[in-house]
């Protein structure tokens, strides 16, 4: 999960008197448990829903203005908005950390001191704060879905509960099930599994889950498909991975070949 915040500068004429983006840090807990709800369906914690954001100044003064537009984005990401305002400063007072916090205020993500440049203003500007949260993952020879990831996001950017937002946990996004598909997308088996035990922020089979049972014959595979199953929906594709060609040359000559799904979210 890579996390970036977008501040602007708004005078009292409207003329844009800042503008800069940085990186910023994800809570890992944050992350591991949007992988829990990956792997295995754990309800993702309410108090993990961003809610408000933070803004603190150069003279310590802080403001909490609650979020104001929430969205998923056509890539998956997840896109916070609020702006604030201050009662005191001067020319010379800046902003010093902005955080995104959930309902408690508790602290889901934040920039903070040197990672924030410039950033001046004064008791009449505005304060534009923008974050984002990309949801990417670390397996090299897969392309994944962004429709899987605007599903997973949906989860934490959650449903409007009177006042705050809670986690959408109605959401099913476990993948369960595998598709070895031919040079031309064509059916060759499909198989369930179950992703394995964790407790970090990776989901994957173990060794021997996904055995394919070779068939002698024409039948190349050249993928290997993954879903996520649910009775309520029709099957949502995660990703699609190409197949190396040792596999791809042992499958039609009777050799049994083993395929692995494997996903971490990392920052």
């Amino acid at each position: 999960m890579i996390g970036q915040v977008r501040i602007r500068i708004i005078g009292s004429g409207g003329q844009v008197k800042h503008d800069c983006t940085i990186g910023n840090t994800i809570q890992p807990v944050v992350r591991n448990a949007l992988a829990a709800k990956i792997r295995d369906d754990t309800p993702f914690p309410d108090e993990y829903v961003p809610n408000f954001l933070s803004v603190t100044s150069s003279q310590m003064e802080t403001v909490y203005p609650r979020i104001q537009a929430r969205a998923v984005l056509a890539d998956g990401s997840m896109y916070f908005f609020a702006m604030a305002q201050f009662s005191r400063g001067d020319d010379n007072t800046y902003v010093y950390s902005v955080g995104l916090l959930s309902s408690e205020y508790w602290p889901i993500a934040g920039a903070i001191g040197s990672e924030i440049d410039g950033a001046f203003f004064n008791p009449s500007d505005l304060i534009e704060v923008t974050y984002t949260i990309k949801l990417s993952v670390s397996e090299g020879n897969t392309s994944f879905q962004s429709s899987y990831f605007q599903e997973v996001s949906s989860v934490m950017i959650g449903i409007l509960n009177i006042i705050d937002y809670e986690a959408d946990n109605s959401r099913y996004v476990v993948p369960n099930k595998a598709k070895l598909l031919g040079q031309n997308t064509d059916l060759i088996d499909t198989k369930d599994f179950v992703p394995m035990e964790g407790a970090d922020s990776s989901i994957g089979t173990s060794e021997g889950d996904l055995e394919w049972y070779g068939v002698e014959g024409e039948v190349t595979p050249y993928y290997a498909q993954w879903l996520s199953h649910h009775f309520s929906r029709t099957d949502l594709v995660i990703g699609t991975t190409d197949l190396d060609q040792s596999l791809r040359d042992a499958y039609p000559v009777g050799t049994n070949i083993e395929t692995r799904f494997s996903m971490e979210l990392y920052s």
